[in-house]
């Protein structure tokens, strides 16, 4: 048991440590652009850096291949936060 409660600790610990990087880069965004945009204006935003995501992991070798990638998915996430802050929640039913 004490077992699936420290899995669970180191869970949580990795999550709140993407959800931060999350936020930091969605801070970065707001500096960056200072105009809301449009949800279709998003998608075509997050489907370049998922290109970038696919072209790192094609393009360089293990692991610098999945840290190039897991850099392009911290934006793609932060990007849709942000279509969602500027556009409306839509909440799972």
């Amino acid at each position: 048991m004490d077992n699936l409660k420290a899995e669970g600790e180191e869970f949580d610990a990795r999550r709140d440590d993407a959800f931060k990087a999350v936020r930091e880069e969605r801070e970065y965004q707001d500096q960056a652009w200072d105009d809301v945009r449009t949800v279709g204006e998003y998608l075509v935003f997050m489907r370049h850096y998922l290109g970038k995501a696919e072209a790192a992991l094609t393009e360089n070798p293990y692991p610098q291949a999945e840290f190039e990638s897991l850099d392009e998915i911290r934006k793609i996430a932060a990007l849709g936060l942000a279509a969602l802050e500027h556009n409306g929640v839509v909440h799972r039913k």
